[in-house]
């Protein structure tokens, strides 16, 4: 009975940091809590004002990660080097943030647009993403390594 209670023993904390990386895989981590440079305090900042928003009926929370995991593998050294900027540090893997905004039914099209847009340029500037204009004064897509937001809009 003693022997099986040590092989238990050894076998969970040989298996645990494997799982922990596992699963963190698994799942999509998500991104460490209190991103560098208050980028987190900044986008729970812009969700508070787009609940606000007199054109927004609900906002359901967010859905944010990243694609691959944060700090369990890097300790583990499981992670490639691709990520490694030129002072030895790893770079933080950029965010995947998918919001979802029900408005009113009779809201027009271009009002939804102006919705989205403007969303989509508040939450992208919250988490340090890369906002240009082009020759028209819109928004475009920047092209850095920031963060990808999806805007949802559900009508009702």
């Amino acid at each position: 009975m003693i022997l099986a209670a040590i092989i238990a023993v050894v076998t969970f904390n040989v298996a645990y940091r494997a799982c922990t990386v596992l699963g963190t895989v698994l799942l999509q981590t998500a991104p460490p809590r209190g991103l560098p440079g208050g980028k987190m305090e900044a986008f729970l900042r812009v969700m508070r004002e787009l609940e606000r928003h007199p054109q927004v009926l609900h906002l359901p929370a967010p859905h944010i990660w990243q694609l691959t995991p944060s700090t369990t593998t890097i300790d583990m050294g499981l992670c490639d080097d691709r990520n490694r900027d030129g002072s030895g540090g790893r770079k933080a893997d950029p965010l995947i943030v998918t919001i979802e905004l029900h408005v009113k039914p009779d809201l027009g099209d271009d009002d939804v647009l102006k919705l989205t847009r403007w969303t989509w340029e508040r939450c992208m500037l919250a988490l340090g993403g890369d906002v240009r204009r082009d020759e028209k004064g819109e928004s475009a897509v920047g092209r850095g390594e920031g963060p990808e937001v999806t805007i949802g809009v559900v009508r009702g």
